[in-house]
Order: C-alpha cells, then sequence, then structure tokens
C-alpha cells in the first residue's frame, strides 16, 4: 500500500510547531497537463524555501512532460510546448528538488494535488515518496477564515492584500502560499486579531441584512443566554471537560461582545471602551505589576502574598477610586439571593466581621439549625390540617409562625452560606454540583423503577431508596 501523505492539522498550535526548533519551510506548486496524477505529468515545479523570518532562496524550473500539453491546461497556466521542448525531463529535475526541500515542512495549496504528482512522478522514476510532513493551506484557510465566500488561493490573495504577479505559474503561487501561510500564523496567533474577527461577525449578525434572531436581541433579552452560558462554562471547569470548557468560553465571550455591540449601536458606550477601561482597572489595581499605576500610591510595599493583594485592592478602590459607599451597597440588588449572600457576606468579612475559628463557624450553624427546629415545631402545633396563606386553612397564628420559619430557614441558609465560604468553597458552584448529581441519580433510579415495572409512589419508596444507593 502507498504511503499516506504526513499532514500537520493541529492550527491552534500552530505558531508553536512554527517557531520551533529554527523549523524550515518549503512553499511549493506544481503546473500539470492534466488533473491525474497516474496519466498525467508535471511541466513546472516553483518553491521558496522560508522560515517565519522570510525567504531564504527560491527553486524553479520548467520540465519536457515527453507528452503535448493539452490545451486546456495552455489556457490555464500559460505553459506551451513549444516552452518546454528544450527543458529537462522531470527525472533529471526530481534529484535537485528532493535535495532542495530536505528536512523542510512542505506548503501547499491543495497540497494532496501537489504531493499525489509529485509522489507519482518519484515513484515512475525509481525515487523513494515525499516523507516530509505537510501542511495544506487550503485546509488551514478554511480554519482560519471560516466566513469566507470561498478558500482559492487567488481569492484568498486578493482579500488578503498579497501581491501576485503571474497567477497560475509555479514560482508565483508557491510565493503567495507562503505569503498566505505567514499572514495566517502572524494573524491567527495572536488574540486581537480573533477578537477582531468576533467583533466584525456580530456586528454583520446586528446588522440590517444580518440575522433576523440576532437583529431581535435586547440587553434584556439576552440576559438569560449569559447568565446560562456561564453555568455551562463552570460546569466544563468543574468536569475538566478541556474541549468543553473551550467551546463554552467562547459562547460567554460572544454573549459579551454581543451586549457590548448593543450598547454601542445606541451611542451609549463602545466595544472599545469596554475593553479599555477593564485594563485601565487591571493596571490601576496591581501598582506591584505595573510601576506606572494610578494606583501606587496605595502601594507601602510589595505584598507577597493573595491576602496583601487583596487589601491593597480595597484601599484602591476606596481612596483611588472614590468607592465611599455603605461596604454592602456594592453587592448588586438583583444577585440571586445564593450570590448576593455570598457576596455580602465576603465583603463583610473583609472588613474585620469574621469568625475567629472553624468551630465558631461551626456553631453558628447548629444555633441557626436548632431555631429553625424550633420554628418548625410552633407551626406544626397550629397548622391543624390548614395550610399557611390560604383563605381556607391559613389563620393568624399559622400565617406568623410561617413567616417566622421562613425567616429562620433564611438565617440557617446564611449560616451555611457563611461556613462555606470561610472553606473555601463557592456555595453556588457547590450547589450547582450537588443539583446536577441528584439529577443523574434520580434519572437513574427513575429508568429503573420502569424496567423493574414498579410505580413511582410512596408505596413503593423502598425500592426507590434501594435503587438511589446503586445509582451512588
Amino acid at each position: 500500500m502507498p504511503q499516506q501523505n504526513k499532514f500537520f492539522k493541529n492550527y491552534d498550535r500552530l505558531s508553536q510547531f512554527a517557531n520551533s526548533e529554527e523549523r524550515v519551510f518549503v512553499a511549493f506548486d506544481t503546473e500539470t497537463t492534466g488533473l491525474s496524477s497516474e496519466r498525467d505529468r508535471v511541466i513546472e515545479i516553483g518553491a521558496v524555501k522560508f522560515t517565519v523570518d522570510g525567504e531564504i532562496e527560491r527553486f524553479s524550473a520548467l520540465i519536457n512532460p515527453e507528452m503535448p500539453i493539452p490545451k486546456a491546461a495552455s489556457s490555464v497556466n500559460h505553459i506551451t510546448d513549444f516552452m518546454v521542448k528544450d527543458c529537462p525531463k522531470i527525472k533529471e529535475i526530481l534529484p535537485s528538488f528532493t535535495k532542495f526541500i530536505d528536512g523542510a515542512v512542505l506548503i501547499a495549496h491543495n497540497a494532496s494535488f501537489d504531493l499525489n504528482f509529485m509522489n507519482a512522478e518519484l515513484e515512475r522514476n525509481g525515487f523513494s515518496r515525499l516523507s516530509n510532513t505537510s501542511i495544506d493551506t487550503l485546509q488551514l484557510s478554511r480554519w482560519a477564515f471560516p466566513h469566507f465566500a470561498q478558500h482559492k488561493l487567488q481569492f484568498l490573495a486578493e482579500k488578503l492584500n498579497i501581491t501576485v504577479t503571474e497567477a497560475h505559474r509555479a514560482t508565483d503561487d508557491a510565493f503567495v502560499c507562503m505569503q498566505l501561510f505567514l499572514r495566517i500564523l502572524t494573524e491567527k496567533a495572536h488574540p486581537e486579531r480573533a477578537f477582531r474577527e468576533l467583533y466584525e461577525i456580530v456586528a454583520k449578525l446586528r446588522a440590517k441584512n444580518g440575522c433576523p434572531w440576532d437583529k431581535n436581541q435586547t440587553p434584556l433579552s439576552i440576559r438569560r443566554d449569559l447568565m446560562e452560558e456561564t453555568f455551562e462554562a463552570i460546569d466544563a471547569i468543574t468536569k475538566n471537560d478541556v474541549p468543553h470548557v473551550r467551546e463554552e468560553l467562547g459562547d460567554v465571550m460572544l454573549n459579551a461582545v454581543m451586549l457590548s455591540y448593543m450598547f454601542e449601536q445606541e451611542n451609549a458606550f463602545t466595544v472599545e471602551q469596554v475593553l479599555y477601561d477593564v485594563c485601565k482597572k487591571l493596571v490601576r489595581r496591581h501598582p506591584h505589576v505595573f510601576p506606572d499605576s494610578a494606583g501606587k500610591s496605595e502601594m507601602q510595599e510589595k505584598p507577597v502574598n493573595s491576602d496583601a493583594v487583596l487589601s491593597q485592592w480595597d484601599k484602591i478602590k476606596e481612596n483611588v477610586e472614590g468607592r465611599n459607599g455603605n461596604t454592602l451597597d456594592e453587592v448588586p440588588e438583583y444577585f440571586p439571593p445564593l450570590l448576593k449572600a455570598f457576596k455580602m457576606l465576603k465583603k463583610a468579612s473583609k472588613k474585620g466581621f469574621e469568625w475567629q475559628n472553624t468551630d465558631e463557624f461551626i456553631a453558628k450553624v447548629l444555633e441557626e439549625w436548632a431555631e429553625a427546629e424550633e420554628a418548625r415545631q410552633a407551626v406544626q402545633a397550629c397548622s391543624e390540617g390548614g395550610e399557611a396563606f390560604t383563605v381556607s386553612g391559613g389563620s393568624t397564628e399559622l400565617n406568623e409562625a410561617q413567616l417566622h420559619l421562613e425567616e429562620e430557614i433564611g438565617d440557617l441558609f446564611l449560616s451555611l452560606v457563611n461556613y462555606s465560604r470561610a472553606l473555601g468553597v463557592d456555595p453556588s458552584i457547590a450547589l450547582d454540583r450537588a443539583n446536577r448529581k441528584f439529577k443523574q441519580r434520580f434519572i437513574f433510579v427513575e429508568d429503573a423503577m420502569h424496567n423493574a415495572d414498579v410505580p413511582m409512589d410512596k408505596e413503593h419508596i423502598s425500592e426507590m431508596l434501594e435503587f438511589w444507593r446503586k445509582a451512588k
């Protein structure tokens, strides 16, 4: 079986690959008498040897194919029988070409075509097939520029302002191929190029002739998407599902850019301002990293640990940024209750309002548990089968008792959130994990009960609990 061509396809690591081990590349192209590597022949080879720092040397050869060049081929590459009649045959060219590319990574546009022709010529003339690692700039450009209408070499050259001297001639096409590769390498290796592309896509989606769904969204309607994508990213990170993390972080960024662009459309602020504001804030709050930071007045000495950094941040926020209001006013009013509790307790602790050891946190939880239990018993004592807050069963005494129980349960939750915070556990993330675990196990129980043809009701709780234990 013929040896397969070796392609580099891990494009996300292209920059690392290209800049390692003083990598040498050869962009090459062939012109042929037709499309079949078995029947047709190579009539021109052009190649450019280069590194990431630029061109090294070129290789160019017209070849006598020992067969007439079809008019269809000549109409494309403008190579005629007259031009090649006194040129060397392919067997005379192959040794110098293989020496030229020795040890190099081959770059070609629609590389399989050129490699198949070269390997066919090598085998016909008693030489070994090429073993070089290759990169196909056709596939690479589809990865780099997925929104382009097409990815033919001449189209890409025009789109990217790459100079074309003599299209469909091997040496010029090889040179264009080199320029395309280097352009992708330099532009896609930098986050600003990727961010610019995301911005342009969002702008196009929101444009007059864009997507009806995207144009219909508002900052209020997109809130849920932002929240859902954030939690999906958190879940992927928790599971260490790296491909999923990458995807979900992209979705989070998409929502952030989409929201920012909506405000830009309303002339409230621009995406650029959003980015520069956070850049200025990061520099301002890290005077220990950026010596010219506006926050340097609050740095008495270089912080040596995270606690010292956080303390410095608070001083900068208060004395440099002018955030002098009540501490808890900084917590958004409409945060989800669990997150709001966590943030308030965290801010209070920074002001020294904090239990001194773990035993005190536990004691507070137990105290609130006891008060909640006492409130539950009070509700039970006056319920007499009635339901609180209803017309038929909600007496004044029962309603007041139920409200008090609600209050005590809230205090219990708050003490558990504080205990969680003290242990370095984010309660929102912990609860989300518990939710997912419960869902997974309950689905197992539900399926098992269905397969056993046992009804899911109170009378069959023992069976359900047995399946629950198996689910664990």
